[in-house]
């Protein structure tokens, strides 16, 4: 599926880039994501980016892949509160896959376990 640019330099990436490739004095209309032989940048090469990073910051890179960008991103959305529309169409789902990615923060998970922790026994004992 290829992606357009939006012209908002806040959510769209495209923007951003072109943006810090003008002030680093970069030609214009110049293919961005090349290596320095010229080849262009595969996924692969992201993927392996994205592992190198997780490795960098001492987590196992064995599960680490874009995807897991994207789990990230839609948390950050969440986050943010940009509504779930907006991270369907932001992320692509066409279902309602969006919905496995939302986790509460930290701090939310925090005071849940607290309240689980402290709550009384109603039952009196009986297991069910």
């Amino acid at each position: 599926m290829p992606l357009y640019p939006s012209g908002d330099p806040n959510v769209c990436g495209f923007t951003r880039v072109r943006e810090l490739a003008a002030r680093s004095g970069m030609p214009r209309n110049e293919p961005v994501f090349v290596h320095a032989n010229g080849d262009y940048v595969t996924g692969g090469d992201v993927n392996a980016a994205v592992k190198k990073c997780a490795i960098d910051i001492g987590l196992a890179a064995t599960h680490m892949s874009t995807h897991s960008l994207r789990r990230g991103g839609s948390q950050a959305m969440a986050e943010a509160n940009l509504g779930d529309e907006f991270r369907k169409l932001f992320c692509a789902w066409v279902s309602d896959t969006h919905e496995i990615y939302k986790n509460p923060n930290p701090a939310r998970c925090s005071r849940v376990a607290a309240r689980m922790w402290n709550a009384r026994d109603n039952t009196g004992g009986l297991r069910v």
